[in-house]
């Protein structure tokens, strides 16, 4: 018994040194990478709200059927959190949201 343990544990122990043996050689790649420029260099300005024409607004369209993330509350209006969240967006976007209940198309 012992021994059979022994082996099993010998086997999975070449098997996980072959398997990453493989993933070294395999990911050698080259040494000729194209230049990233980083995060702190990159130009980080929201272009969209700019881009946007604020005076039609944004409509968002939702089901409304898949609580808590969206649903219709006790007053027959859409709640939740893609709610709580849009409106935070569109907020932050300086634009006026109407939200709209679209129901899936079979």
């Amino acid at each position: 018994m012992v021994r059979v343990v022994a082996l099993s544990r010998l086997c999975f122990l070449l098997a996980a040194v072959s398997l990453l043996a493989g993933l070294i050689t395999g990911c050698g790649g080259s040494s000729n990478y194209a230049a990233v420029p980083s995060a702190r260099s990159a130009d980080l300005t929201p272009t969209a709200a700019s881009a946007w024409d604020s005076e039609s607004g944004l409509r968002i369209g939702t089901s409304a059927d898949f609580p808590p993330a969206n649903f219709i509350n006790e007053r027959g209006e859409i709640d939740g959190f893609e709610r709580e969240l849009g409106d935070e967006l569109c907020r932050r976007m300086e634009l006026e949201c109407e939200w709209v209940r679209n129901d899936w198309v079979s």
